[in-house]
């Protein structure tokens, strides 16, 4: 979820261990069945606060007539190249799937950060709405509205290989 949400990998993971921190000092005393939600509540909460750092950087740095570090060209590929190939596959199988897998991440990326989240968490996972909702701090209702809109925009974004899949 960081790294989507950052798009580098650094950057993912000093927001995953500011997390694990925060849980390990102020929430170790909770039952363990607890943690995940706190622990994903955590999570998005850092991945906000990085957000909001950032734009205030790229705006102190551009009224200065500095450029961002780069951020939002960062290669998309360079994130999927992290997923391995089933080495089992047929190459020609192999190229289509990372093509696909390629092509999804980026779909994920490019959705508002509350739908991205919201995706992750019930999607990838499998969080309930009840959970997804107390570990962003939002209502139910909200998780459903962010979950249909997400689902909604990728199956757009992807509609050429749902259909090939069907």
């Amino acid at each position: 979820m960081a790294q989507l949400a950052t798009k580098d990998a650094d950057h993912a993971l000093d927001i995953v261990q500011d997390t694990m921190m925060v849980l390990s000092q102020k929430y170790a005393d909770k039952k363990p069945q607890d943690w995940p939600a706190l622990f994903y509540r955590i999570l998005q909460n850092k991945i906000i606060d990085w957000h909001r750092k950032q734009n205030t950087k790229n705006k102190l740095f551009s009224l200065f007539g500095f450029f961002n570090d780069g951020l939002e060209t960062n290669d998309n590929a360079e994130t999927a190249n992290h997923y391995p190939v089933n080495k089992t596959m047929a190459p020609d199988k192999a190229m289509e799937n990372t093509d696909i897998n390629n092509r999804t991440l980026h779909a994920i990326e490019q959705l508002p950060l509350r739908q991205q989240q919201v995706f992750l968490l019930r999607q990838w996972q499998g969080l309930s709405v009840r959970e997804t909702a107390n570990a962003m701090s939002i209502s139910e209702g909200s998780v459903k509205t962010h979950y249909s809109r997400a689902i909604g925009q990728l199956k757009i974004k992807l509609e050429d290989i749902y259909y090939e899949q069907a």
